[in-house]
């Protein structure tokens, strides 16, 4: 896993390959580009930030951050925002879902349609589907069993 922490005022690259993961942490006014489809991306305690992600990516976990703006143009399957507030999340295809708990002021965008999720309480997963925008309680998606049912 490739690491990048606390780096100021920097636009980075990364030469990165398909089975890789990037994790940032502590990133404060910083403006990242991510051009490649890549495994996994964790961001983690970072403050007004600028992510390009310019291709698929199979995961986005983002926790504890604010102020982030969020540009994604390959279809992503799954974000995940615990405790994420005052951030945008723009999409260019309107597939896949937004897991959340402890969110506050997220807005999500695609090409036709706007979404600000509201206060998300600590201990309660939401799941937001992009494709229908309905946004239900974790348990509401349970099956019989318990397992988690995305669609």
């Amino acid at each position: 896993m490739k690491n990048v922490n606390n780096k100021i005022n920097i636009r980075e690259t990364y030469d990165l390959e398909h089975r890789d993961s990037i994790f940032f942490e502590n990133c404060k006014n910083c403006y990242f580009i991510i051009p490649k489809k890549i495994n996994k991306i964790i961001i983690y305690n970072c403050q007004n930030t600028r992510f390009e992600m310019n291709n698929v990516i199979s995961s986005l976990e983002i926790v504890k951050c604010s102020e982030l703006y969020v540009l994604i143009y390959g279809k992503l399957m799954t974000t995940q925002l615990d405790f994420v507030k005052d951030s945008d999340f723009h999409y260019l295809y309107s597939n896949g879902f937004v897991i959340s708990c402890g969110t506050d002021n997220v807005r999500i965008n695609t090409q036709y349609h706007n979404l600000i999720l509201p206060y998300h309480m600590f201990l309660q997963q939401y799941i937001t589907n992009i494709n229908t925008w309905i946004v239900k309680t974790r348990e509401e998606c349970l099956d019989p069993e318990g397992y988690l049912l995305l669609e």
